[in-house]
């Protein structure tokens, strides 16, 4: 009987566990702090909030290029194990335009590529 129990004790456990890379699969992974390499070595940084808000600037040199804006996944019944998300984004890019936007995650959710292919980095 004891082993029986240990047994449900253990299946509980794992079955509760978080993911690998520490976050459950009910919050996007899109959220968190991002920096990738654009523009000749200046690295930008993204900040996804949960509340659907973002900031983003660089942060290795002195331009005052970046600003606040807010994002949400467009999926109507978002499954967070996808590695390819869609977003309602903005402003984002030169012109600083709202609009949706791909965005393809690695395995293990621990970079994604955006707008042109930049390659970004959760930090």
């Amino acid at each position: 009987m004891k082993k029986l129990i240990l047994f449900f004790v253990v299946v509980l456990i794992v079955g509760c566990s978080k993911d690998d890379n520490g976050s459950s699969s009910n919050k996007d992974p899109l959220t968190g702090t991002w920096t990738g390499v654009v523009y000749n070595d200046y690295i930008w940084q993204y900040n996804f909030r949960d509340n659907g808000t973002f900031t983003s600037g660089f942060i290795n040199v002195d331009i005052d290029d970046g600003g606040d804006g807010t994002w949400i996944n467009t999926a109507t019944e978002p499954n967070f194990t996808n590695r390819s998300q869609t977003y309602l984004m903005g402003p984002i890019g030169e012109n600083g335009e709202t609009g949706e936007y791909t965005i393809f995650f690695n395995s293990e959710f621990s970079s994604f590529t955006f707008l042109g292919g930049v390659e970004f980095v959760r930090k």
